[in-house]
């Protein structure tokens, strides 16, 4: 509460009450032709040299002291004058030929920003702040997403935990770290139980110092204006800075980032970014509030399994699978959530380029697979007649590709022991992509190339053999568990042979029927046909032809021209091949063929 106080009663109060308000001096030799009254917070005081009256044109000086913990804000005087402020809060001004009201106003005291900044540098620093998202537009209106984010700057990581406890929502941490070459990047523990690292951005090396470090460190007092209570980050790195203590991918400049120094040396900071539209559908915009401190916390790292002595037997079981070259069986069961068989034994024979799923109840119990011909290359087939039949074009060679389960690539050390002869895998991810995928049948397959979660997967290893797996799978909300047992390992035999039909089997006789030229609409790809052994693309001859027939029944070629994949689809109008879509398979694109006449 701010007081209005009269000549006489600021007299008073100095003499009876010791109240913070003061004169330094009021005796009858200094009275001039003008008073000097004061407009003041409760506790503040101000000490004028000379008395409260003076005389047109002298000099007043005066000092504001303020309570503990609050600091000056403003310093007025009325009627208008020039004021000059000098060090540790002592005013001086001309006295004009009138009264005048000196008014101080006070705010929180604002810590000179250095010492936190000296104290933060150089150091291992948390951010604990909390996101609040705002959207807008229409059937978003008052809609709100709050976030709680933990930020840890280390000396070799970096790493980003956040929650929405709206939802009870724990994201997976984020974890960036230094290598050896000074370039951030993530880390794992590969199958082969060695340390793996890839580029945060693929193609580029990213520098953790000044990306992923402390962001304090490059930064100086220079960098920060006080504005009122508290201090603005006016760096060239903003955007960086930005970024690094709220987790935010915004390229855009914030609206507000401001700074408060705290008694502990720690800072506060609120941030305020930009409205973003997306669309015209909705905008949102996000306001973090948050504290850096120093943190005893330990960086992360990285470091292959230990070897045990159970590891032992563990090596022997992998070795004789290994050994097998791919020759083994093995049967699959899957099950509901609550132990129902939704799939019978299936039963899977592998050879040493070959996959063979016999009587697959998910296929209308016919015998597939998958096998690499004598051509070098994959193809699916099916059991027809005791013979395998090619049902579709080249999936690549066997060098680029396998359909076999990879447990060449298992080291022991990447288990631990549950009990014994049973083991838990420790990095369950990779074995859905190196290994489960081939015994999930159908759309189910893509779920666990793109988000298997990995639980619970356990291997089985008695006596030094091992003898099957399990792991359960989530899709669409449902848990299926996937039970395997191995068998006949290194003496499974799949009596077929793999061959290219040769053109004498009639396969490329509807080829008669489109033989000449077919062109784009701006002549720059033509596709030539004499016969099967004689086919051109720009003038260069294709090579690796098969054909089949596609769901549409439509006539379809599959080629390369050197190490480009092509496929075309031949459309028929009234029994007439009017029309060819050429599909470029490896580098995406198609154009539309036209007959010469």
């Amino acid at each position: 509460m701010k007081k209005k106080i009269s000549t006489f009663l600021l007299i008073s109060l100095l003499t009876f009450s010791g109240t913070t308000i003061a004169l330094s001096s009021c005796n009858s030799e200094t009275i001039g032709d003008y008073e000097i009254s004061l407009d003041v917070e409760d506790g503040v005081s101000v000490l004028i040299t000379g008395g409260n009256h003076k005389n047109a044109g002298d000099i007043v000086s005066f000092n504001v002291v303020v309570p503990e913990g609050r600091d000056v804000d403003t310093v007025t005087i009325t009627p208008e004058v020039t004021l000059n402020k000098s060090e540790n809060n002592y005013y001086s001004f001309v006295m004009p030929s009138s009264n005048v009201t000196i008014a101080v106003t006070t705010k929180d005291e604002v810590l000179d920003i250095s010492n936190a900044l000296n104290n933060l540098k150089n150091k291992k620093i948390e951010v604990n702040l909390e996101a609040h998202t705002t959207y807008s537009g229409e059937g978003y209106e008052g809609y709100t997403l709050d976030e709680e984010i933990n930020i840890f700057f280390g000396e070799t990581s970096y790493s980003v935990q956040s929650t929405i406890p709206e939802y009870n929502q724990v994201n997976e941490p984020v974890t960036v770290f230094k290598n050896t070459e000074g370039y951030a990047v993530y880390q794992e523990i590969g199958l082969n139980n060695e340390l793996l690292e890839t580029p945060i951005l693929d193609g580029y090396d990213i520098e953790f110092d000044g990306n992923f470090s402390n962001p304090f460190n490059a930064l100086t007092t220079d960098n920060f204006v006080l504005n009122g209570n508290s201090y603005d980050l006016v760096s060239d790195n903003c955007i960086l800075i930005r970024s690094l203590l709220t987790n935010s991918g915004s390229e855009e400049e914030p609206l507000e980032f401001k700074f408060i120094p705290n008694e502990d040396n720690s800072l506060s900071f609120t941030c305020l970014d930009e409205v973003v539209s997306f669309q015209d559908i909705y905008s949102y915009q996000t306001e973090y509030e948050g504290t850096i401190t120093i943190t005893d916390r330990v960086d992360e790292v990285i470091t292959p399994y230990t070897r045990e002595d159970y590891h032992d037997n563990l090596e022997a079981a992998l070795n004789e699978v290994k050994n097998a070259n791919n020759n083994f069986t093995f049967t699959r069961t899957i099950k509901d959530a609550e132990g129902v068989d939704l799939v019978l034994e299936n039963v899977f024979k592998m050879n040493d380029g070959v996959l063979l799923i016999e009587n697959d109840p998910r296929n209308e119990n016919k015998s597939h697979g998958y096998a690499v011909y004598d051509d070098n290359n994959w193809y699916p087939f099916e059991i027809e007649n005791n013979v395998p039949v090619r049902t579709g074009s080249s999936d690549g060679t066997s060098e680029e590709i396998t359909y076999l389960p990879m447990f060449n690539i298992f080291n022991e050390e990447i288990f631990y022991s549950e009990e014994e002869g049973v083991y838990q895998i420790q990095q369950p991810d990779y074995f859905g992509m190196y290994v489960s995928a081939y015994i999930v049948p159908g759309d189910d397959y893509q779920t666990v190339m793109e988000c298997y979660d990995g639980k619970g997967v356990t291997f089985y290893v008695p006596d030094n053999h091992l003898t099957g797996f399990m792991f359960n799978l989530l899709i669409d909300g449902e848990t299926y568990t996937y039970e395997v047992k191995i068998s006949d390992i290194g003496t499974t035999s799949i009596p077929y042979e793999f061959l290219i039909e040769s053109e004498e089997t009639g396969d490329f006789a509807w080829l008669n029927d489109v033989i000449g030229t077919w062109s784009s609409a701006t002549n720059d790809t033509i596709l030539v046909i004499n016969s099967s052994n004689d086919i051109t693309l720009n003038g260069e001859q294709i090579t690796n032809l098969t054909t089949d027939v596609n769901s549409s029944n439509q006539h379809v070629l599959d080629f390369y021209v050197g190490e480009t994949n092509y496929t075309a689809t031949f459309s028929q109008w009234q029994g007439e091949y009017d029309e060819v879509y050429l599909f470029n398979v490896t580098d995406g694109g198609q154009v539309s063929l036209y007959k010469d006449a």
